[in-house]
């Protein structure tokens, strides 16, 4: 329990820090979301064969790498994302696409973005360029920092495997949703009581409503 504790006191930081532009305070807001280093060129005036794509900026993620064009996808539904392009002979060829609706490219050889990537909470995700790709860094947890409340009574669990249980939640009690972890179709919840008390909440694969504003991700 005392390592659930501590991730509930440093996962709000490590994503305030992240979401506040002021954690990257070098860098320049080119608009549509994309933050970069000022040395970056504007793309404006570039045109792209492709529907909802938006030309913003060419820039380099790291200091040796090659230029590239990133551009916003204005998305149906909110699902917006940005896709990188580089240079050939026959025009531009799409090399990577992330999903959010903020990017942080300090050219570093890191990237970084955030916003709900189908999900009703912000995500918060960082990359590594790794010369032909940007792999992703994967986190134990992802903070989720939902304030809402229980729809239907629900259980907490002590561990993460769901076989203890920890508390009773009644209908209309105000949670605090702190982190996410998703295997596959399992996705379960770190939950803050009002009492203060930390807990395991599995996602119904068939969602059944319990919390709100808390949805399956896509693909359920």
């Amino acid at each position: 329990m005392k390592k659930i504790v501590l991730l509930f006191v440093l996962l709000p930081i490590l994503s305030i820090a992240q979401q506040n532009r002021s954690y990257f305070n070098y860098l320049k807001d080119f608009g549509y979301g994309v933050y970069a280093q000022p040395s970056c060129r504007s793309a404006r005036g570039v045109s792209i064969n492709a529907d909802e794509i938006i030309p913003v900026i060419f820039t380099k993620l790291s200091s040796s790498s090659q230029e590239y064009l990133v551009c916003f996808n204005d998305g149906p539904n909110d699902e917006t994302g940005f896709v990188f392009y580089s240079k050939s002979s026959s025009g531009y060829v799409e090399k990577f696409y992330l999903d959010g609706d903020r990017i942080f490219i300090p050219g570093n050889g890191f990237v970084y973005t955030s916003g709900h990537l189908n999900e009703i909470y912000g995500d918060h995700r960082k990359y590594k360029f790794t010369g032909t790709e940007l792999m992703e860094v994967k986190q134990p947890y992802y903070y989720v920092g939902l304030k809402t409340k229980t729809k239907k009574a629900i259980k907490l669990y002590s561990d993460y495997n769901c076989t203890k249980v920890l508390a009773y939640l009644p209908a209309n009690s105000n949670i605090e949703v702190v982190a996410s972890k998703k295997s596959g179709n399992n996705q379960k919840f770190l939950i803050k009581t009002p009492f203060g008390l930390l807990g395991w909440w599995k996602l119904d694969t068939y969602y059944s409503e319990e919390i709100q504003d808390v949805l399956p991700p896509s693909g359920y």
